[in-house]
């Protein structure tokens, strides 16, 4: 059973669909984390069946991922919220028996995603008498040790230490996070196996400058991107101050991707924050963009930023370099793997600060976009973080378990 071809998997990814709009709610890295594993996996010759709840909108038939993944619509849990979800969970793992039950098919393994879809996969594994996989993608300890004790609930934090302890692999995406599981849940370290995220080379590289910046209609000497979900975590309040400290910001734009989230930390208090610091027509909020847009706003941009409080990856960090933009990232996620400071991007310190942010932006608004070098560099430093390597490392993990 060692073989891949002998393997089938299911996927559990419950809260979110793998083909959501990104940089909506719930929707971001691990959506493509799970879609870009499942692909490459089921190129490999292993089966792939995702399971997620019923959305709308959402495609009630069995494809859409590519040939060989089968991207299965669970009857909708009640509760709108994650935490709302929790109490569906066994139904939902009833749902999932059933399929395998009425299909008639046998799966080796589960992997599942965030710790909704590992409390679903403890059941289903003690059902199935298989092995289970499991990957957070964000822990609730990470959270409050990094944003403030309470930013995530008990109910999340203590179901998190059950399904790691019941897991027969965890993987992480960075060693920084496999270093974080251990220390704030007790994992064993030889429990945790790391599988890098990748980027799709062929998707995100460089496009013209002055063309994208006419297709995206930005008409600034400098251009800050920042690209991600609009709440406290991902840190562009701490951008916004940045750019208000500079001199010479009435040649800066900041164009920030993605979308937002309600309350205080949404898109409403992110413009009063602008218009408080006097830099309001220098930030444009563009919303959430399709993916195949992308490489034209990273290409636009003389820098991508990315202030994040909390990251356990950073796709956007890979993204960027392969469209030939430089970043400036905190010490987060696979920041300290992938940067080289000063070559293809700089790091901030953890619990990133205006002040230090502004002082690595001020010499790039002197230099009005001066980074050929820098440019030249981005791109050849993610050469090797492929969608392909993630589903070998993952293919490993795989054979050790079933074998």
């Amino acid at each position: 059973m060692g073989n891949a071809l002998d393997m089938r998997v299911a996927m559990l990814s419950l809260h979110s669909c793998p083909l959501g709009q990104l940089g909506t709610r719930d929707t971001g890295g691990m959506n493509v984390y799970v879609r870009e594993t499942a692909r490459e996996l089921a190129a490999m010759g292993i089966a792939v069946d995702v399971f997620t709840r019923q959305h709308e909108p959402c495609s009630h038939t069995k494809g859409g991922m590519g040939e060989g993944v089968r991207l299965l619509h669970l009857p909708a849990a009640n509760g709108e919220t994650k935490l709302g979800m929790y109490p569906y969970l066994p139904d939902l793992a009833c749902a999932v028996h059933r399929f395998r039950e009425e299909w008639g098919v046998d799966y080796h393994l589960i992997h599942s995603h965030y710790w909704l879809s590992g409390f679903a996969g403890i059941i289903l594994s003690r059902w199935w008498g298989v092995p289970h996989v499991t990957a957070l993608h964000t822990s609730a300890r990470g959270k409050n040790h990094n944003l403030g004790w309470g930013a995530e609930t008990e109910l999340r934090s203590e179901t998190e230490a059950e399904v790691l302890e019941a897991a027969t692999r965890v993987m992480a995406a960075s060693r920084r996070e496999r270093t974080e599981l251990v220390k704030h849940y007790g994992v064993s370290l030889d429990k945790v196996a790391v599988a890098p995220a990748g980027v799709d080379i062929n998707l995100f590289h460089p496009l013209p400058r002055a063309e994208s910046r006419r297709r995206l209609n930005i008409d600034a000497e400098m251009v800050i991107l920042f690209v991600g979900r609009i709440e406290s975590p991902k840190g562009v309040d701490i951008l916004l101050k940045a750019v208000g400290m500079l001199e010479g910001r009435e040649y800066v734009q900041v164009v920030v991707v993605g979308g937002h989230q309600e309350g205080d930390d949404g898109e409403d208090r992110l413009r009063r924050i602008a218009e408080d610091l006097g830099i309001d027509r220098q930030v444009s909020f563009r919303g959430p963009v399709p993916q195949a847009d992308l490489p034209a706003y990273y290409s636009a941009a003389d820098v991508c930023v990315l202030p994040s409080r909390y990251e356990t990856f950073g796709l956007v960090i890979l993204e960027s370099l392969a469209c030939g933009t430089p970043v400036i990232v905190t010490r987060e996620g696979c920041a300290e793997e992938v940067i080289r400071p000063g070559e293809n991007g700089w790091l901030l310190d953890d619990g990133p600060s205006a002040l230090q942010l502004s002082g690595l932006l001020r010499p790039l608004v002197q230099a009005r976009g001066d980074g050929e070098r820098l440019r030249s560099n981005a791109r050849s430093s993610v050469t090797g973080f492929t969608w392909g390597f993630t589903a070998s490392r993952l293919t490993q993990e795989y054979r050790s378990l079933i074998s």
